[in-house]
């Protein structure tokens, strides 16, 4: 069975850089240019790079500990390496679980296919890359000289993070757990971002946080292509816009000494990310298991979403319904959780349950306090609300579909079922005892409890 719920598509994002995170232009501005001065050859990049990796080296007190190999490649050339890193590093049955976990969330049209979408979004915007497998920086050669300074200091920085701290030994479990990877792409990629803006003045920002405004805010602002879900898409972003704004902050409170430090204990949740103060106070998320709520179903799924995700997922749903701060409210108590993701042997029914733990019983109300609409847009029938023996509930049923969340305490309970030839009482009856097993039989554990796996 696949243990993560997600492909860490954040792997890959060491390689590519999105438009909207990249050097302050258009892309009419770009293509202009490039007409205008037209790409350099191979020798003069490497040229180029060789003085930006100096000087990258220079401005972030990272000495470069060895030469940085690099190759010069057309667009065709890195699409095809990034293909061949994703079969080489994803497992074909967590790109399947992936796929069929992301329509069943809704994130994914029926005719959409995960691997597809996501290569073709990375290959049309990459603009060159680090590998740290390989150890090589692979510069894309159709690129003007003028936008190639920016992309350089960016990625030659991965680099150096790689040579002084090990990108994978960064990424610790990130692999395996989705909420990891979220955070620790954060620190790599926010790092880098920092290091591109601050690179043309030669020198160590003396108000970090200007950085932040420079950028964040467009890289939030940045519209997701035609047919994309906008927690796909910004979860290409997070890391570079969110992880600016965590590391600006860092450097704030501690200078760009104390963003050095963040390598020896990176972020472990996008919670941490988000709010820089509970990194800095060491506010450590807590590890959720709990027995299988179902019987005659097999999980083909399983991750950690993290205080990010949660947003982003409610936002996706109800979003429309809901101002944006409410939807931060709602997630801002995040302590842990676990999604798991069930099918059925024999028919077309599928489940997802999610339990979560907030930092209290007001936080958790928070968050179920959104039952209603969740239920609404999940099954288009009316929620109803009710008392039970643990806590609170909603409910919702549609022709074939059914709904719960469920509260006790700190703990929330929310059960998404999809699949036709149940009998509405059945189906209650099921999701019921499925809540009170994962409510009654949640453990919590010190984060992480299983590093091999969630």
């Amino acid at each position: 069975m696949p243990s993560a719920a997600f492909v860490q598509w954040t792997t890959l994002m060491l390689v590519a850089m999105p438009a909207a995170a990249g050097p302050p232009s258009t892309a009419a501005a770009e293509a202009s240019e490039q007409v205008a001065s037209g790409p350099a050859d191979a020798e003069a990049l490497q040229a180029m790079s060789d003085r930006v990796a100096g000087e990258v080296a220079t401005l972030r007190r990272l000495p470069l500990l060895r030469p940085v190999e690099r190759r010069v490649e057309a667009r065709a050339g890195l699409r095809l390496r990034l293909e061949q890193m994703t079969r080489e590093e994803v497992a074909p049955d967590l790109l399947e679980a992936a796929d069929r976990l992301l329509h069943r969330l809704r994130l994914l049209r029926p005719e959409q296919r995960y691997e597809q979408v996501m290569l073709k979004l990375l290959g049309d915007e990459i603009a060159g890359f680090y590998d740290p497998r390989a150890k090589t920086f692979f510069i894309l050669s159709d690129m003007p000289e003028s936008a190639q300074v920016g992309i350089m200091s960016h990625e030659l920085h991965h680099a150096l993070q790689d040579q002084h701290f090990g990108i994978d030994r960064v990424r610790g479990y990130g692999d395996r757990v989705q909420d990891v990877g979220l955070a620790t792409s954060a620190l790599l990629e926010g790092d880098a971002v920092a290091t591109m803006l601050m690179y043309p003045s030669g020198e160590l920002s003396a108000s970090p946080l200007l950085l932040d405004k420079l950028m964040s805010a467009s890289m939030q602002a940045a519209a997701a292509p035609a047919g994309l879900s906008e927690t796909i898409w910004q979860s290409l972003l997070f890391p570079y816009a969110g992880g600016l704004s965590f590391v600006t902050a860092v450097a704030d409170a501690r200078g760009w000494e104390g963003v050095t430090e963040l390598y020896a204990s990176p972020p472990q949740s996008t919670e941490q990310v988000l709010h820089p103060e509970r990194y800095l106070d060491r506010d450590e998320p807590t590890w959720l298991e709990h027995p299988s709520p179902l019987s005659g179903a097999e999980r083909y799924a399983v991750d950690v979403m993290g205080e990010w995700m949660v947003r982003s997922l409610l936002g996706e749903w109800v979003g429309q319904s809901v101002a944006p701060a409410a939807l931060s409210r709602a997630a801002a108590g995040w302590d842990g959780d676990r999604l798991s993701a069930w099918r059925f042997a024999g028919s077309d029914r599928e489940m997802v349950t999610w339990l979560l733990v907030w930092d209290s019983e007001e936080e958790a109300a928070s968050f179920a306090s959104m039952g209603p609409l969740l239920a609404t847009w999940w099954t288009g029938g009316a929620p109803v609300t009710s008392e039970g023996a643990h806590g609170s509930s909603v409910t919702a049923g549609g022709t074939c579909s059914a709904f719960r969340l469920e509260r006790w305490g700190d703990l929330t309970a929310l059960i998404l079922d999809e699949g036709c030839g149940v009998a509405h009482e059945a189906r209650a009856a099921e999701l019921s005892r499925a809540a009170e097993v994962m409510l009654c039989g949640a453990e919590r554990l010190r984060y992480p409890a299983a590093p091999d796996g969630p």
